[in-house]
């Protein structure tokens, strides 16, 4: 497979993020694009690789754009534990990385966004040995006690994270945590884009529900350490608590895992407080349900002429 003009990933919710994470922990030459959706990017061509990604290989949005691309004859590599994703792939002769079954999809994430940096890798991009290994050397260095106590103060709140825009894909993977494990509403936004706009909310009102987790990095811009501090002076008066979870490492791919390993553990830390169940996701089992009324996966399978 010659290398790509630009990647999309093709995904949703917890199979989206691996792409989300790859564009944080990524520096390569060519664009990085995740798609939400039931359509491919406008920017998919022959020159484009798509990269889909199903947790389980039954997800309409990913199988969506992977019949798609197939039919534009676009390149296309997929991940999965198995499903139409998996068993399309197989009789399409399409590259695929089969991942280990049995898990909940978001517990999936170091199997899904390290088999994506594979296939960077195969296609020769980039080299990412020592990054992998620095960041497997430095998870028994994470002061974990440090994220017990945020846990203890900010289990009775609604959290909102920020943090620099170079961490969009950990901000959007915490806070989707906070959500599934811990049943919790939560918000994220970025650094400096919230303190042109959002910033002006605390303006008048305070909000004693809240709690403020921002991300940080020993190698910020100097520009983004000063917004934030600023930002914490405004807010101490404005919120219930102000917290700071920081990255650990050097490489991109590290600061990007350790926060997110950082912002797991909360999220069970915080379901173990609230004594809730981190594994049930009734809400979209019941949606997932009344969806397959529609049909959509036996009419991509007749799409791509499986069926008759």
């Amino acid at each position: 497979m010659p290398k790509p003009n630009n990647i999309i990933f093709a995904g949703i919710g917890g199979s989206a993020i691996p792409g989300e994470l790859v564009k944080d922990a990524v520096d390569l030459n060519i664009p990085i694009e995740v798609s939400r959706s039931y359509t491919l990017s406008t920017h998919a061509n022959s020159s484009s690789l798509v990269i889909c990604i199903s947790y389980s290989g039954n997800t309409e949005e990913p199988l969506s754009q992977f019949v798609e691309a197939v039919k534009k004859q676009i390149p296309v590599v997929s991940i999965a534990s198995g499903g139409k994703l998996l068993e399309w792939s197989k009789r399409l002769n399409i590259p695929f990385i089969q991942v280990p079954s049995g898990y909940q999809p978001r517990e999936t994430i170091p199997h899904l966004f390290f088999s994506a940096i594979a296939c960077l890798e195969k296609l020769g991009l980039k080299d990412f040995s020592e990054d992998k290994k620095e960041f497997l050397d430095l998870i028994s260095e994470i002061n974990l006690s440090a994220i017990d106590r945020i846990a203890e103060e900010i289990k009775d709140s609604i959290p909102v994270i920020y943090g620099s825009v170079e961490f969009s894909g950990v901000l959007r993977r915490i806070k989707n945590e906070l959500n599934e494990n811990s049943k919790m509403l939560a918000k994220f936004e970025e650094v400096p884009e919230m303190t042109h706009n959002e910033i002006v909310g605390y303006e008048v009102f305070g909000y004693p529900n809240v709690s403020v987790i921002f991300l940080r990095d020993k190698d910020e811009r100097q520009e983004i350490r000063k917004r934030i501090e600023v930002t914490k002076e405004i807010l101490v008066e404005k919120v219930k608590n102000i917290n700071e979870i920081w990255a650990y490492g050097n490489s991109k791919l590290s600061k990007v895992m350790s926060l997110v390993y950082q912002g797991g553990y909360l999220s069970f830390e915080l379901a173990k407080l609230r004594n809730v169940d981190w594994r049930q996701i009734k809400t979209i089992d019941k949606l997932k349900e009344s969806l397959e009324e529609l049909g959509v996966v036996e009419k991509l399978e007749r799409d791509l002429g499986f069926i008759s």
